[in-house]
């Protein structure tokens, strides 16, 4: 069973406003970001989770495409960061 990651988000902006938050990855997609505080050991699963979130009837994860690469032919990207 695969952990849900949603109720690890920590905020939500567009492009150029400044979170008042400390994330440790954001998810961006489309000037989007979403911040999520998980564990750097849950990495892995976290990835795997935003590829399988995003994954549509009409674009799914290929049979030999990791959720990596999924997400980046999509264009989502996941960075972290450690804002004071």
């Amino acid at each position: 069973m695969m952990t849900n990651f949603a109720h690890y988000a920590c905020g939500s902006w567009r492009e150029g406003q400044l979170p008042n938050i400390t994330p440790i990855y954001i998810v961006s997609y489309d000037q989007a970001n979403t911040a999520y505080q998980v564990p750097r050991r849950h990495y892995d699963a976290f990835v795997d989770w935003v590829a399988q979130a995003w994954e549509s009837s009409d674009d799914f994860i290929g049979e030999d495409e990791t959720s990596a690469e999924y997400l980046e032919r999509r264009h989502i990207h996941i960075r972290e960061d450690t804002w004071s």
